[in-house]
């Protein structure tokens, strides 16, 4: 009897209710998901991504590959090293001939800077001489 008297929702009613209704079911969702994310099933056996197909096993590497796979890496190593002391020579020979150049300039500045102390040194001399004669000139009169 009572159910015979419900009338059903009408417009902005209805919205309301099926609002309602998909709110609900999200949260049933992120339950779930929780749910599956804390206590996963004992039953998963795939492994994702799956292949698409299967090739076949390769051989195994014998031990004349491997001696021949050794023997291929020392040439390398050992030509490796070759360069390696050629470039150590031509970085040393650069080297030297940057520091020759630093040493040249290095004494050629010295020599400047000498020339340049006479050069002081002697107008000095020159502006001393020069306030002596006008000192005895003044003393003379």
């Amino acid at each position: 009897m009572t159910f015979a008297q419900f009338t059903p929702p009408t417009g902005s009613d209805l919205m309301v209710w099926l609002g309602c209704c998909a709110f609900i079911m999200m949260l049933v969702n992120q339950a779930i998901k929780i749910k599956t994310g804390i206590f996963p099933s004992r039953n998963q056996t795939d492994i994702y991504p799956q292949p698409l197909s299967v090739r076949e096993s390769h051989d195994y590497v014998t031990e004349k590959d491997c001696h021949n796979m050794h023997a291929s890496t020392e040439a390398q190593i050992k030509e490796l090293r070759a360069i390696r002391i050629d470039d150590i020579k031509l970085a040393a020979a650069s080297r030297e001939k940057m520091y020759g150049a630093i040493e040249k300039v290095r004494i050629e500045l010295s020599a400047s800077n000498e020339t340049m102390k006479r050069d002081i040194a002697k107008g000095f001399q020159d502006v001393e001489r020069a306030i002596g004669q006008l000192e005895g000139k003044t003393y003379r009169r």
